[in-house]
């Protein structure tokens, strides 16, 4: 029989995700570079398109790979994992994406698959097929759940470019489960050279609509300052980056003005360069 803790903590965990993440924790915003911009991602084109708007994966062409850590709250039970990996194949990019959250009595884990490609010369689309699973102790049931999601990204200007992303498009007629949609758009703009701000409108089921905010200014050559602002949670977030070779590293974190801070660090590899360099 399970103790009253292993019944009472993963309970607790599910109200701690709920209300950290204002909403639907499997919809996750993945990166350090996104977490220090506020959660502003749809129209960037990193390895972390692959969790934040398959299209980005279009503007890929190396072979890359990647981690994210994210230590929410300073509890190692509420601790997300992620890694993704881009594999160019012609004109698409090719995306493989891993999340788990939790620890042995509570998971929840994310497997994915995603191709980007232009559309044309202003315009990118891509799509990602995912399955989610929920694994709790005892008799309680456990959940999987197979769906999608969709973006495209739009240069509007030489200086201007915009997103747009849709988790889950599945009609309540058809849905076996409450994982809600969502739909986010944003709109970024590099006002110099140097610095680049951004904004995103997030609507999803059941919840208010939130607004985010971010930039990101390079300081110094490859190193980058971020801020930002949403309203889900009145959070202030901030963050740094720097790009040496063929890796770059990023640094994240996001107040919560009941739970406190919650701290991001990524790794991205391009293998491509890796490889070119050790053969020279």
């Amino acid at each position: 029989m399970c103790s009253l803790q292993k019944i009472i903590v993963p309970f607790f965990l599910v109200f701690l995700s709920a209300e950290g993440f204002a909403g639907d924790p499997f919809s996750l915003k993945t990166g350090a570079r996104e977490a220090g911009m506020a959660g502003v991602c749809v129209m960037n084109n990193d390895l972390w398109s692959s969790f934040n708007n398959q299209a980005g994966l279009a503007f890929n062409k190396s072979l890359t790979f990647g981690f994210n850590y994210e230590n929410r709250f300073v509890m190692k039970e509420l601790g997300i994992r992620s890694a993704g990996l881009v594999i160019p194949a012609g004109s698409v990019s090719l995306g493989a994406v891993y999340s788990n959250f939790g620890y042995t009595d509570f998971r929840r884990e994310l497997i994915g698959m995603a191709c980007g490609m232009p559309l044309s010369d202003n315009i990118a689309a891509g799509v990602q097929i995912e399955y989610f699973s929920e694994k709790t102790i005892g008799e309680y049931h456990n959940n999987q759940v197979l769906t999608c999601e969709t973006g495209i990204i739009m240069t509007v200007s030489e200086n201007v470019r915009a997103g747009i992303h849709l988790f889950n498009p599945v009609p309540n007629s058809l849905r076996r489960s409450d994982l809600p949609s969502e739909l986010r758009a944003d709109l970024g703009m590099n006002l110099s050279k140097e610095l680049f701000a951004a904004a995103e409108a997030v609507m999803r089921t059941g919840q208010k609509l939130v607004i985010r905010t971010g930039f990101e200014y390079e300081a110094l050559k490859k190193f980058m300052i971020r801020g930002g602002f949403s309203t889900g949670n009145n959070s202030f977030c901030f963050g740094i980056g720097y790009g040496a070779g063929p890796a770059k590293v990023d640094l994240g974190f996001a107040t919560h003005e009941k739970l406190g801070i919650t701290s991001s660090i990524s790794m991205i590899f391009d293998i491509k360069s890796i490889i070119r360099k050790e053969r020279k």
